[in-house]
């Protein structure tokens, strides 16, 4: 059974509407001929003639074969002037003896060229227009498992003689098939998406791209009915190899994907698990000396050491980065504030260090309610409703965050009219960090996950950014 499909391509293979092909012959004559009248007034000036721009996406380039033409029709313009002039001369010397030739004659010979080029430019105009492909088709022979390639031009339609083949593949040299949402960027350097199937196979030469006509600049805008269609060929292709469709999207978003997803992963999944540790056990990853000269400055204000914990959620993403971690918990004298410190110091790959010194100071008033202090930087995500959370910034000493806090949990308990939560060992604070952990992913399943106003932090365009909402919603989908 043999499955026909016609592509839709715009740069590559598309069927081409009448008047589209009309509307590109035109602009494409009166560029030839504005060159060759410019040629003709200004004379030998070559470089300005055969100077091509660069086509415009949708635009019908000019072919390598009219490119060579127009080239030697330039030089044999620049011959025909020389000759004219010569012409001219040698009327003027054995005709005339030595007479000029009356103005009149002069004009009509120096017209020569021109009415000439304009006479060429409108022939080869004419030539390019027939030459323009109507038909563009892609033939899946799926009994003798090969892709043909038709052509058919204009000029061919005019003859009636059907399709040439442009070339002829076969289906067994390819190894994959991938459907996916790809993205360029258009002559005002605005980016716009369209649909893909691509073959490949192990060699470079062993790769096809058929992509949807209809681009949009916003990708919730973007064909639905063509991507079924793509992706009922991409199956038959798929099924004929034995092999399975892949699902791709652009690079722009799937990294935008995975970025986002890891930080909403390991900032409010589901737990985080925590582990004792030995201190020692992080020398050459952190600066001890920090955690010991905070902890005794501490200490004299009366807090007490409640124990040092890895939080292994977070561990497992710091490993990327050759680093660890620990944090060292604190209470406050009074028992209703947990004070964390820890040493951030992931070894970047190209050897620059980026560290910071970070101590968070939490306090709990009901298992919705948090006062927050801390000196780390804000992240791109909302807290939810119940957490009154400020970053100072990263240099400010212990110091300042304690008093900060403390002054901020004067005005909340006169404010609120809550009292909280007492806190005396590890293990309270270990249950109440559970609780604003079991918070945080309430509201995040609450939002939907992320809110577009939160995914316009990052740096990817609006259009990006609710496509990656949507893949990030499925995903979390998914894992819950």
């Amino acid at each position: 059974m043999t499955k026909k499909w016609v592509q839709i391509s715009p740069y590559q293979a598309k069927v081409i509407e009448e008047p589209l092909g009309i509307v590109a012959s035109i602009r494409l004559s009166m560029g030839i001929l504005s060159e060759f009248m410019s040629f003709s007034i200004m004379g030998l000036d070559l470089l300005k003639v055969i100077s091509l721009r660069e086509p415009k996406p949708g635009a019908t380039p000019l072919r390598p074969i009219f490119r060579s033409t127009l080239i030697l029709f330039v030089i044999f313009i620049i011959l025909f002037a020389i000759l004219s002039r010569l012409i001219i001369e040698l009327i003027e010397f054995y005709l005339l003896h030595g007479e000029p030739i009356s103005k009149s004659v002069i004009d009509v010979i120096e017209l020569l060229p021109l009415i000439f080029s304009c006479t060429i430019s409108i022939v080869l105009s004419i030539l390019i227009c027939l030459d323009i492909p109507v038909n563009d088709e892609l033939i899946f022979d799926l009994d003798q498992g090969t892709l043909t390639h038709l052509v058919r031009s204009r000029f061919a339609k005019l003859l009636k003689r059907p399709s040439s083949i442009k070339k002829r593949l076969r289906l067994s040299n390819y190894s994959k098939v991938s459907l996916r949402v790809d993205s360029d960027l258009d002559s005002d350097n605005n980016r716009y998406y369209f649909y893909s199937l691509v073959m490949s196979g192990d060699s470079q030469n062993n790769y096809f791209q058929i992509d949807c006509s209809s681009g949009s600049y916003s990708l919730d805008k973007l064909d639905r009915k063509e991507l079924a269609e793509l992706e009922h060929l991409g199956r038959q292709l798929a099924d004929f190899l034995q092999i399975p469709l892949v699902s791709e999207i652009d690079r722009d978003i799937e990294t935008a994907v995975e970025k986002i997803y890891k930080t909403l992963k390991s900032s409010f999944g589901q737990s985080h698990e925590y582990r004792i540790v030995n201190s020692e056990d992080f020398w050459g990853y952190v600066d001890l000396a920090y955690y010991h000269r905070l902890q005794s400055a501490l200490v004299e204000q009366g807090c007490t050491w409640a124990g040092d914990i890895e939080d292994m959620t977070v561990a497992e993403e710091l490993r990327e980065y050759n680093s660890r971690t620990f944090i060292r918990v604190m209470i406050n004298s009074t028992h209703n504030t947990s004070i964390g410190f820890y040493h951030f110091n992931p070894k970047i790959p190209l050897g620059f260090l980026v560290q910071a010194k970070v101590i968070d100071c939490e306090t709990e008033f009901s298992p919705e309610k948090y006062l927050v202090t801390t000196n780390v930087s804000k992240t791109p995500f909302d807290y939810p409703p119940g957490f009154d959370v400020v970053h100072l910034p990263g240099n400010t000493s212990y110091k300042n965050v304690l008093k900060t806090h403390y002054q901020r949990l004067q005005r909340a308990m006169s404010n609120w009219g809550l009292f909280p939560t007492n806190l005396h060992s590890l293990e309270d604070v270990l249950a109440m960090q559970k609780r604003m952990q079991q918070a945080k992913v309430t509201y995040r399943k609450r939002i939907g996950y992320i809110t577009q106003e939160e995914l316009n932090r990052f740096k990817v365009s609006p259009e990006i950014a609710r496509e990656v909402g949507r893949r990030l919603r499925e995903r979390f989908t998914h894992d819950s």
